[in-house]
């Protein structure tokens, strides 16, 4: 007798389960489709980027090879079209190269233009610290003593990543906009300075000396 009790109960068991999946299955089955789509599209995704980033790499070594071979005009539109393009990573590193060829051409304007727009487009500190160094050596000869300080002041603080090149940079202002007193502050803080590369601390100390310091 037990025997049909439990037959009886495993039919009906059976019966809700069969009326359950038919009136719910549709959701088990959307809800695998959806969990098969997303991970296609994250491993689509993925490599997606990575030939991107192959197709990026190629370019920019393009550019410079061209540059190697003379052709700064060439190299300077390849970088511009990588940088238009490429992962952002490449797009950086891009425009860095794109304004260092753009000034070897004498294109100072434009090199200075796409330095300051690699600086604000980065994230990495490292990397906007560099475009804006090299925005303020292009800008020596053309900005007022007082602008290229100001660009300078918080590239020369202790946290700078360049700040060696920029106390450099910034006792030279100083020698430009007639403040002596001034400069042999920045030339002597770099020349003290046992952490800053030889060649820096050297030339400190002769332009300390070419001022009487």
């Amino acid at each position: 007798m037990a025997d049909i009790f439990t037959e009886v109960d495993r039919d009906l068991r059976a019966d809700r389960a069969e009326r359950l999946w038919k009136r719910y299955g549709w959701l088990v089955i959307a809800a695998a489709v959806v969990i098969v789509a997303a991970t296609a599209g994250y491993v689509g995704w993925r490599e997606y980027q990575r030939r991107q980033s192959v197709a990026a790499g190629d370019q920019f070594q393009s550019a410079l090879s061209q540059a190697l071979r003379g052709d700064a005009a060439t190299a300077g539109t390849t970088a511009a079209r990588v940088a238009a393009t490429a992962p952002a990573g490449y797009a950086l590193l891009a425009r860095l190269a794109e304004a260092n060829w753009l000034a070897e051409q004498g294109k100072t304007d434009e090199a200075i233009q796409r330095y300051d727009a690699a600086a604000a487009a980065s994230d990495d500190p490292t990397f906007r610290e560099l475009a804006a160094i090299a925005s303020v050596q292009l800008r020596f000869e053309r900005d007022s003593p007082a602008e290229l300080l100001q660009r300078l002041a918080p590239l020369a603080a202790p946290t700078g990543r360049y700040r060696f090149t920029a106390l450099e940079l910034q006792g030279l202002a100083h020698v430009k906009a007639g403040n002596p007193a001034a400069a042999k502050q920045s030339f002597q803080a770099l020349a003290d300075d046992l952490a800053a590369p030889a060649g820096a601390r050297a030339r400190a100390a002769e332009l300390l000396q070419a001022l009487g310091g």
